[in-house]
């Protein structure tokens, strides 16, 4: 896998690194975490979802630009912005321009790559390019169908499951931690998509599971359970797995022993690191995406 990038990217990923900290929201980050079950569970991130969705102390402007929600959601930089505004010219164009995808996008008063360096006819936060993107990917690749339901694992502000209803029609099940699935749902009811949540309930062959990096974060204890009670049901799945990055720190499993439990419990999975929607982060961190369907 070539990891090398060229130096103009290098540059403007390192200044967005280097500017954006300067323009975070300075209000005190909430404590850390005691959850020992995932990455962002000990991190101040559900603290700042209690502040925003359950104290009510934390409006939704500037809510993702506050530190304790960019370590979280807003991880891309403008390359990684510009690879998925280019696939979407091809892939989706139109809905770029879409005012309701554009309203989704900004919600949360994100910090935004200008135009020129993501090529597009205005300015975008990197991380909803990538919602956005994987939305379109996975109709595009069969994996939701027009008003199918899809069950969310690890959903952010609800980014995602935001651009699975405006692209796809979808009813999305969200599962995270009680604060952070209130602040997702919090996002989807400003955005007037509130009807395209579905309570938790156990899956069906219909159904597709998705995770963008959250299940690998996960410990196997939390990883079998949901392995038991959602995957093992579902008839397809899309992981964004970055277990090659966490699972040594946090003891959990790598690719190979994931697939492993996956085939275990009988689903079909297969790695797919050539996926045409990874983005060039992800093959420098020698992520990739564990998929299937029955």
């Amino acid at each position: 896998m070539k990891r090398n990038r060229p130096w103009v990217e290098r540059i403007v990923d390192r200044l967005w690194v280097e500017i954006t900290p300067w323009l975070e929201d300075k209000e005190p980050v909430p404590e850390k975490g005691e959850s020992g079950g995932s990455v962002s569970g000990t991190m101040s991130w559900p603290g700042a979802c209690r502040a925003l969705a359950i104290d009510k102390t934390w409006s939704s402007r500037g809510f993702r630009r506050r530190r304790a929600v960019r370590e979280v959601v807003e991880t891309l930089a403008p390359v990684d912005g510009r690879f998925f505004a280019t696939w979407l010219k091809t892939h989706g164009p139109h809905w770029l321009d879409d005012p309701r995808v554009r309203a989704a996008a900004e919600w949360g008063d994100p910090m935004k790559a200008p135009a020129i360096l993501l090529g597009t006819s205005h300015p975008w936060s990197p991380s909803s390019l990538r919602y956005l993107a994987h939305a379109v990917w996975l109709m595009k690749e069969g994996y939701v169908q027009r008003g199918g339901r899809v069950i969310e694992i690890g959903v952010g502000f609800g980014g995602l499951a935001a651009m699975l209803a405006l692209v796809a029609d979808a009813r999305v099940t969200l599962i995270d931690l009680p604060e952070v699935v209130a602040a997702a749902q919090s996002c989807m009811k400003d955005l007037g998509l509130d009807h395209h949540l579905l309570e938790a309930r156990t899956a069906g062959r219909e159904d597709l599971v998705v995770s963008n990096y959250a299940f690998t974060e996960l410990s196997v204890a939390l990883q079998d359970s949901y392995i038991e009670e959602v995957l093992r049901f579902s008839g397809r799945g899309v992981i964004l797995s970055n277990a090659e990055v966490f699972s040594r720190g946090i003891g959990g499993r790598d690719n190979r022993a994931l697939m492993a439990a996956l085939s275990a419990a009988g689903i079909p999975v297969r790695e797919w690191a050539d996926a045409e929607i990874i983005a060039p982060s992800d093959r420098l961190c020698r992520n990739t995406l564990l998929a299937w369907k029955s």
